[in-house]
């Protein structure tokens, strides 16, 4: 599990295998850009599109297994009588150690990345847009896991559904390559669905910024639906567990 800022070692070793993974990809995609279509893109253009995506995805605080954990043990009794409701509290909590983790391993990513390639492809402007951007990405990213986590109260074990979600990350969320580079079917198919937000479509800001206000629109729109529905989960599941005794 991640912690906050508390537990630096924790970090520190967040930041060390963030570092592996841009490593292996730089190069990765410098022998096989070429060969796989990707000639559009520099690859600088592409570490910066990957680097992005890492930076969200080792940042989100796995808090379907914190749920799935206080809701098997019974520890979710302890959360009841407290003035900040449930679902309240763990969307604060998910936020709290996303946050930490965002902060302290996107200066990791932009300072790794920066280094590799010896090149910036952002304003001041643009990185302001792009720091927004992938903030709302990770928000929507912990509302997903929220939902995974509230099915605890139907479910005995949330980790399927963790893979599940984590396998639609990398693949409709264009976590290797751009969704642009994707077969025009899959690229739709993709579009459509929130995993795409939470990775490749805010990380083609690498590439242009032409559509940031319209990224960031649409993140906002699946971050709503998300909240919506883990809201919907959590009253369900808590009514289901008063009926039960508990």
């Amino acid at each position: 599990m991640k912690y906050g800022f508390k537990n630096y070692k924790v970090l520190c070793g967040l930041s060390l295998f963030l570092i592996t993974c841009l490593m292996i990809f730089a190069h990765l995609w410098s022998v096989t850009s070429t060969k796989a279509s990707m000639s559009v893109y520099s690859t600088t253009q592409l570490l910066w599109y990957i680097a992005l995506n890492e930076w969200i995805l080792v940042s989100l605080p796995d808090m379907q297994f914190r749920i799935e954990e206080e809701i098997k043990t019974g520890a979710l009794a302890y959360h009841l009588p407290r003035p900040i409701s449930y679902f309240g509290a763990k969307i604060a909590e998910g936020f709290g150690l996303g946050i930490a983790n965002f902060l302290f391993l996107g200066a990791t990513t932009f300072a790794f990345t920066i280094f590799w390639t010896g090149n910036y492809p952002f304003t001041y402007s643009s990185t302001i847009v792009v720091v927004v951007a992938s903030l709302l990405s990770l928000v929507l990213g912990i509302m997903l896991q929220l939902i995974v986590g509230l099915s605890s109260f139907w479910l005995e074990d949330v980790a399927p559904f963790h893979w599940v979600l984590e396998k639609f990350l990398f693949v409709l969320g264009g976590l290797i390559m751009p969704l642009s580079a994707y077969p025009p079917l899959l690229e739709k198919i993709a579009l459509c669905t929130p995993f795409s937000a939470v990775l490749g479509l805010r990380s083609s800001l690498a590439m242009t910024q032409d559509a940031a206000g319209l990224i960031m629109i649409v993140t906002s729109f699946w971050i709503l639906l998300a909240l919506f529905i883990s809201r919907v989960l959590a009253r369900k599941g808590l009514e289901r567990l008063n009926l039960s005794g508990g």
